[in-house]
Protein backbone atom coordinates (compact mmCIF):
# COMPACT_ATOMS: atom_id res chain seq x y z
CA UNK A 1 0.00 0.00 0.00
CA UNK A 2 2.83 2.26 1.17
CA UNK A 3 4.29 1.90 -2.49
CA UNK A 4 1.52 2.28 -4.17
CA UNK A 5 1.06 5.98 -2.37
CA UNK A 6 4.16 7.61 -3.21
CA UNK A 7 4.75 6.53 -6.52
CA UNK A 8 1.45 7.80 -7.42
CA UNK A 9 2.22 10.97 -4.95
CA UNK A 10 5.43 10.89 -6.99
CA UNK A 11 3.88 10.71 -10.98
CA UNK A 12 1.34 13.73 -9.91
CA UNK A 13 4.46 15.47 -9.22
CA UNK A 14 6.18 14.67 -12.31
CA UNK A 15 2.85 15.12 -14.22
CA UNK A 16 2.42 18.59 -12.81
CA UNK A 17 6.20 19.95 -13.52
CA UNK A 18 6.13 18.99 -16.73
CA UNK A 19 2.79 20.47 -17.76
CA UNK A 20 4.38 23.69 -16.41
CA UNK A 21 7.39 22.68 -19.19
CA UNK A 22 4.48 23.54 -21.50
CA UNK A 23 2.90 27.11 -20.41
CA UNK A 24 3.45 29.94 -22.89
CA UNK A 25 5.84 32.96 -22.94
CA UNK A 26 3.82 35.66 -21.66
CA UNK A 27 5.28 38.18 -23.92
CA UNK A 28 5.49 39.26 -27.84
CA UNK A 29 8.15 37.56 -29.93
CA UNK A 30 10.49 34.52 -28.56
CA UNK A 31 11.14 34.10 -24.83
CA UNK A 32 14.75 35.18 -23.30
CA UNK A 33 17.24 32.46 -22.92
CA UNK A 34 16.55 33.40 -18.73
CA UNK A 35 12.94 33.29 -18.62
CA UNK A 36 11.92 29.66 -16.75
CA UNK A 37 7.46 29.28 -16.20
CA UNK A 38 7.12 28.38 -12.95
CA UNK A 39 4.19 26.75 -10.98
CA UNK A 40 0.37 28.69 -10.72
CA UNK A 41 -1.93 28.62 -8.17
CA UNK A 42 -3.44 25.43 -9.48
CA UNK A 43 -0.36 23.58 -9.64
CA UNK A 44 0.02 24.18 -5.66
CA UNK A 45 -2.94 23.20 -4.82
CA UNK A 46 -2.17 20.18 -6.38
CA UNK A 47 0.84 19.33 -4.69
CA UNK A 48 -0.79 20.67 -1.55
CA UNK A 49 -3.66 18.17 -1.92
CA UNK A 50 -1.63 15.21 -3.11
CA UNK A 51 0.66 15.48 -0.36
CA UNK A 52 -2.06 16.11 2.54
CA UNK A 53 -3.90 12.87 0.97
CA UNK A 54 -0.67 10.52 0.70
CA UNK A 55 0.10 11.95 4.36
CA UNK A 56 -3.63 10.51 5.58
CA UNK A 57 -2.41 7.30 3.92
CA UNK A 58 1.05 6.50 5.17
CA UNK A 59 0.68 5.66 8.58
CA UNK A 60 3.66 6.45 10.60
CA UNK A 61 6.22 9.35 10.52
CA UNK A 62 9.08 6.86 9.35
CA UNK A 63 6.88 6.26 6.32
CA UNK A 64 5.84 9.47 5.30
CA UNK A 65 9.80 11.08 5.63
CA UNK A 66 10.64 8.20 3.57
CA UNK A 67 8.07 8.29 1.22
CA UNK A 68 8.16 11.98 1.13
CA UNK A 69 12.04 11.47 -0.05
CA UNK A 70 11.19 8.37 -2.19
CA UNK A 71 8.77 10.72 -4.01
CA UNK A 72 10.90 13.48 -4.44
CA UNK A 73 13.62 11.67 -5.72
CA UNK A 74 11.22 9.57 -7.74
CA UNK A 75 9.90 12.45 -9.08
CA UNK A 76 13.01 14.42 -9.94
CA UNK A 77 14.31 11.16 -12.11
CA UNK A 78 10.94 10.88 -14.09
CA UNK A 79 10.87 14.80 -14.59
CA UNK A 80 14.48 14.86 -15.69
CA UNK A 81 14.07 11.68 -18.28
CA UNK A 82 11.24 14.05 -19.86
CA UNK A 83 12.55 17.13 -20.20
CA UNK A 84 15.78 15.43 -21.56
CA UNK A 85 13.99 14.76 -24.06
CA UNK A 86 12.41 16.80 -24.93
CA UNK A 87 15.37 19.38 -25.12
CA UNK A 88 16.49 17.36 -26.94
CA UNK A 89 14.25 17.17 -29.72
CA UNK A 90 11.52 19.55 -29.54
CA UNK A 91 14.07 22.04 -28.44
CA UNK A 92 16.46 21.03 -31.14
CA UNK A 93 19.22 20.39 -28.90
CA UNK A 94 19.99 17.68 -31.27
CA UNK A 95 20.97 20.03 -34.24
CA UNK A 96 23.62 21.64 -31.92
CA UNK A 97 25.05 18.93 -30.28
CA UNK A 98 24.83 15.64 -32.27
CA UNK A 99 28.35 16.30 -33.51
CA UNK A 100 29.47 16.04 -29.84
CA UNK A 101 30.11 12.26 -29.01
CA UNK A 102 28.77 13.16 -25.22
CA UNK A 103 26.22 15.62 -26.77
CA UNK A 104 23.11 13.85 -25.38
CA UNK A 105 24.71 14.94 -21.14
CA UNK A 106 24.04 18.68 -22.10
CA UNK A 107 20.76 17.92 -22.33
CA UNK A 108 20.57 16.26 -19.02
CA UNK A 109 22.24 18.93 -17.17
CA UNK A 110 20.03 21.61 -18.59
CA UNK A 111 17.39 19.35 -17.73
CA UNK A 112 18.57 18.59 -14.09
CA UNK A 113 19.19 22.48 -13.75
CA UNK A 114 15.82 23.15 -15.04
CA UNK A 115 14.42 20.74 -12.11
CA UNK A 116 15.83 22.02 -9.16
CA UNK A 117 15.02 25.63 -10.53
CA UNK A 118 10.68 24.26 -10.36
CA UNK A 119 11.28 22.27 -7.30
CA UNK A 120 13.97 24.32 -4.74
CA UNK A 121 13.19 24.96 -2.47
CA UNK A 122 9.53 26.42 -2.22
CA UNK A 123 8.22 23.05 -3.79
CA UNK A 124 10.11 21.15 -1.87
CA UNK A 125 9.42 22.70 1.60
CA UNK A 126 5.79 22.98 0.66
CA UNK A 127 5.27 19.60 0.03
CA UNK A 128 7.45 18.13 3.28
CA UNK A 129 4.90 20.64 5.31
CA UNK A 130 1.88 19.26 3.56
CA UNK A 131 2.42 15.41 3.99
CA UNK A 132 3.43 16.00 7.47
CA UNK A 133 0.18 17.89 8.19
CA UNK A 134 -1.48 14.82 6.42
CA UNK A 135 0.02 12.70 8.96
CA UNK A 136 -1.00 14.57 11.73
CA UNK A 137 -4.75 14.67 10.69
CA UNK A 138 -4.55 11.24 10.08
CA UNK A 139 -3.38 10.56 13.20
CA UNK A 140 -6.31 12.61 14.71
CA UNK A 141 -8.41 11.83 13.51
CA UNK A 142 -7.84 8.00 13.80
CA UNK A 143 -7.95 7.13 10.43
CA UNK A 144 -4.90 6.00 10.59
CA UNK A 145 -6.24 3.08 12.73
CA UNK A 146 -8.55 2.56 9.91
CA UNK A 147 -5.44 2.45 7.45
CA UNK A 148 -3.28 -0.19 9.42
CA UNK A 149 -6.49 -2.38 10.19
CA UNK A 150 -7.47 -2.48 6.39
CA UNK A 151 -4.14 -2.86 4.98
CA UNK A 152 -2.01 -4.89 7.72
CA UNK A 153 1.83 -4.50 7.18
CA UNK A 154 3.54 -8.05 6.14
Amino acid sequence: MNRIVWIAWAVLISLVTIRTVWKPYPGPGEPSLFWVPSFDEVDYALFIVGSVLAGLMLIDLEKIFFGWLKALILSSVITVAYLSFHFWFIKGMQLTFSQDPFGWEYAIYFSILRVFEYMFPLTIVLIFICVFLGGFLSEASGFSKKIASTFPEA
